[in-house]
């Protein structure tokens, strides 16, 4: 009896993510940019982070899918997280968008932050698009863009890791 209910608990945990032949995952990156200590006040800068792979041939064929059978791809989460210097927080920052790229696409904002408060911390959850970003993730390189506006000066460089959590849905390989 007890085997029963562990295959069965098995089973179950498995068929949450494999319903009418589809399959959701999250794929997750992080990548960083530096915003200079030279940045001026109200001033917008652009930054980038290097290119980056997305590995999703390896993650639909992990869930039993390949990549033309990829229906929606969304951005679920954007975070930023200061990595450095250790007593900054997201006080200095007026706004920031992030921008995804990708070879042959148009840029697209999947996120941004308005009217950062005075005490923010070192973590910022910024609003998402609710676009779907299939054709991007699917070139298997991406870059992120952030457009920075600052509202006080800062005497260092800050780094901020910039995550990302996407949803896939796929169909299941026959």
């Amino acid at each position: 009896m007890r085997v029963l209910s562990i295959i069965s608990i098995v089973l179950f945990l498995f068929s949450c993510n494999k319903k009418d032949g589809l399959v959701k995952f999250n794929i997750d990156n992080t990548a960083s940019v530096t915003v200079p200590a030279s940045t001026g006040i109200n001033l917008p800068i652009s930054l980038a982070t290097p290119e980056q792979e997305t590995n999703i041939e390896s993650e639909v064929e992990a869930n039993d899918s390949r990549i033309d059978k990829i229906e929606t791809i969304y951005l679920e989460q954007l975070t930023l997280t200061i990595t450095s210097p250790a007593n900054e927080d997201f006080s200095f920052l007026n706004s920031m968008t992030v921008i995804l790229s990708a070879d042959g696409l148009s840029d697209i904002e999947i996120g941004s932050i308005e009217n950062i408060p005075n005490n923010p911390g070192k973590f910022l959850e910024l609003e998402t698009t609710d676009k779907d970003l299939s054709a991007y993730i699917k070139k298997k390189k991406i870059k992120l863009k952030t457009d920075v506006s600052t509202d006080e000066a800062i005497s260092q460089d800050v780094d901020i890791d910039v995550y990302t959590d996407f949803l896939v849905t796929t169909n299941l390989v026959n």
